[in-house]
């Protein structure tokens, strides 16, 4: 039982995550070599460009039919082969080993999630990559114990990299990278006075192919309970890829670090020709 009270509260809309993803250039950050400066990614102008042209497929519209329309708007959008990036600057958690000097950085969470596109229920990893808050509000909820308690309802939407769990559990675990049941963690080779530049000013660079389905969408219910009074709706959209590269940067200047490239079952770090001088 239900009783609402008090008081309806607008909470301003906002997108949460700092960095910016909403240029409008293509990126490339396999073939960007060491020192080269990214301040920006794409990601969530391509997402956005794509969700409103494409949209999710109805039931009225065959698989190749609407595999044929995301390609021709993709490539309207001016994306190369496929590949978008998506910069966060917010979520980087590393620890340094200076006797092998690698520096392993905390890449994806496995947050499950999942939609069907009409035929088939897609299970994957979603990647935040903005959220938005709309109108809030409270009730006192009642449990069948018949204890109440002051809960908050509220809707958000979020906007996901969907990266399929099949794929993200087969990498395989190399010199680079760790993969457990609960995260994917990367080592890229770094020198100590690198790493050391790089305290508390990591970026990751993630290069991404999108993929079928593209795009779907679910909402997500959170009931409330005693430890968490929340009553939330989230409307999740999810753009779906696969992973080509992950870049390690400098948060602040956006000089690219290193680079691992997620090469099917033997992901390894990427070798340039010349090396190149510590962030500053």
């Amino acid at each position: 039982m239900r009783h609402y009270v008090l008081f309806a509260a607008m909470a301003a809309t906002f997108p949460c995550l700092a960095a910016d993803n909403t240029s409008q250039q293509a990126c490339d950050s396999v073939n960007d070599a060491v020192g080269s400066i990214r301040l920006k990614g794409n990601a969530l102008h391509v997402a956005g460009r794509l969700f409103t042209e494409l949209g999710v497929r109805d039931e009225f519209t065959s698989r190749s039919a609407y595999e044929e329309r995301a390609v021709r708007s993709i490539e309207a959008i001016g994306v190369r082969n496929g590949q978008i990036c998506f910069r966060d600057d917010e979520s980087a958690y590393t620890t340094y080993d200076a006797d092998t000097q690698k520096l392993r950085v905390h890449a994806l969470n496995k947050f499950m999630s999942g939609a069907s596109d009409g035929q088939k229920y897609h299970l994957v990893y979603a990647m935040l990559m903005t959220i938005r808050h709309g109108k809030g509000s409270s009730y006192i909820g009642t449990n069948a114990f018949g204890v109440t308690a002051n809960v908050r309802k509220g809707t958000s939407e979020t906007v996901n990299l969907a990266f399929p769990m099949q794929y993200i559990d087969s990498i395989a675990n190399t010199p680079w990278t760790e993969n457990s049941a609960a995260a994917l963690h990367l080592n890229f080779d770094v020198q100590p006075e690198v790493a050391r530049s790089l305290k508390n000013d990591v970026a990751l660079v993630y290069q991404v192919e999108i993929t079928p389905p593209y795009y779907l969408q679910n909402v997500d219910y959170r009931s409330p309970t005693l430890s968490s009074p929340n009553d939330r709706e989230i409307h999740q959209k999810l753009l779906f890829a696969k992973l080509v590269a992950v870049s390690l940067q400098h948060a602040k200047t956006g000089a690219l670090v290193a680079t691992i490239q997620m090469d099917g079952e033997s992901p390894r770090q990427r070798v340039d020709p010349v090396s190149t001088p510590a962030p500053k």
